[in-house]
């Protein structure tokens, strides 16, 4: 039995699970991991960096022989963030001082810092990103060291993922490039590990989702957490040309947290400058075992984001048999075919004139879904599988670093 540190910031789901009294709503890829290990007997830890403590209200039976270490941590840019991340290393500090670890995982941006720690008290450790903004910010063929400086004072703590050694890092291949990020500023001697995530093969204990509006109305579904970069207001922009050029009136359904209430107020306020305020649904965030209702129900899936489109919510529309809608941006090539498999757009017209095709044609729906099935299967592995294979890396680091005790 191994004893491992989980170092992350507090993501939405994670609060549903810890606070909520609910089950976790998305980031399988971070869930599923950790529910294996704490399946085969291992003893984990969360020591997690949150803005606002809160009363603890565990969702999920899984996680109650889980210890929880919370301390402050402001994301952001300011002198506070600084003041925040200092203390929390301190802290992250003085807990491996009292305890006794095989190894510290440290999970996003904030996990650097336990890595950090690790490192200065000599405990292996591993890193997890989901994916960059980065690709944009830096040339990823020869940065000048310039680049590098700028890169690394807009993003210390992602930098620093790359560039301190470590046992593995591993990185969702998502279509933001996080591999070339790597080529650029990676340290050498990181195992890099760039995967695809996992799909769901077996979905237990399903129930019904709760819609406004009567069973069989044809609705298009975005489930993301709302914020600027996943672009839903290209969603809204879809409904009204769809209204406006087609004579079409679909229903649209957002799924998932209101991580920016600005942005989210912006959405609705759009809904109703074009005239659908009627037909857009706003559910929140929305329990894992309810989405495969909604995905069967759904007319088609929507994903617009800004970076790249080869996350959670296009893996498991295609595997649960849904009609893809996404950008044409090249990180879903090779896994979508245009009309096949899904409908890859350059703009909302386009992706209207597919929405079009689907209620036109009744069965194109069923061939588009069946098509997407058969490209999971050949891509992506089961979560099971999947989550095996993180496993054993863990696993891997933990018996070198035993090795090289013992030499």
């Amino acid at each position: 039995m191994l004893r491992i540190l989980y170092v992350t910031a507090l993501w939405d789901g994670l609060a549903d699970v810890l606070y909520r009294g609910v089950e976790p709503c998305g980031m399988p890829a971070f869930i599923r991991p950790l529910r294996a290990l704490v399946e085969r007997g291992d003893q984990v830890d969360l020591f997690v960096g949150t803005p606002v403590h809160s009363p603890r209200h565990i969702g999920a039976g899984w996680l109650r022989s889980i210890e929880v270490y919370e301390r402050r941590w402001v994301p952001g840019h300011s002198a506070g963030t600084l003041m925040s991340l200092l203390s929390f290393e301190q802290s992250l500090l003085r807990h491996l001082g009292r305890t006794r670890y095989d190894f510290v995982y440290g999970h996003g941006s904030l996990g650097t810092a336990g890595v950090i720690a690790a490192r200065r008290v000599g405990i292996p450790c591993g890193q997890r990103l989901y994916g960059t903004f980065m690709s944009r910010d830096i040339a990823v063929n020869r940065p000048s060291s310039w680049q590098k400086g700028w890169v690394f004072l807009r993003h210390p703590l992602e930098y620093m993922a790359y560039s301190l050694p470590k046992s593995f890092l591993l990185i969702t291949n998502d279509g933001s490039r996080g591999n070339l990020v790597f080529q650029a500023i990676g340290h050498q001697r990181t195992d890099l590990h760039f995967w695809l995530n996992g799909v769901e093969r077996e979905l237990q204990d399903a129930q019904p989702a709760a819609l406004p509006f009567p069973p069989g109305t044809p609705y298009l579904l975005y489930p993301a957490r709302i914020e600027p970069w996943k672009q839903q207001h290209l969603a809204i922009e879809l409904l009204g040309t769809l209204k406006s050029e087609l004579g079409i009136t679909v229903r649209l359904v957002f799924a998932g947290h209101e991580d920016d209430t600005g942005y989210a107020r912006q959405l609705r306020d759009r809904a109703g400058q074009a005239g659908i305020a009627d037909l857009v649904a706003f559910l929140g965030p929305v329990p894992m075992s309810s989405m495969p209702a909604l995905y069967a129900g759904s007319l088609a899936v929507l994903s617009f984001y800004s970076v790249c489109n080869l996350g959670n919510v296009a893996i498991e529309a295609l595997s649960s048999g849904c009609a893809l809608i996404s950008l044409a941006d090249g990180s879903l090539d090779g896994i979508v075919e245009h009309t096949s498999s899904g409908f890859l757009v350059s703009d909302m017209h386009e992706a209207a004139a597919a929405v079009g095709q689907l209620l036109a044609d009744p069965r194109l729906r069923e061939r588009v879904g069946q098509a997407a099935m058969q490209s999971t299967r050949e891509h992506f592995l089961p979560w099971r599988e999947r989550a095996a294979r993180e496993l054993a890396l863990i696993d891997g680091a933990v018996h070198a670093a035993r090795g090289r005790a013992h030499a």
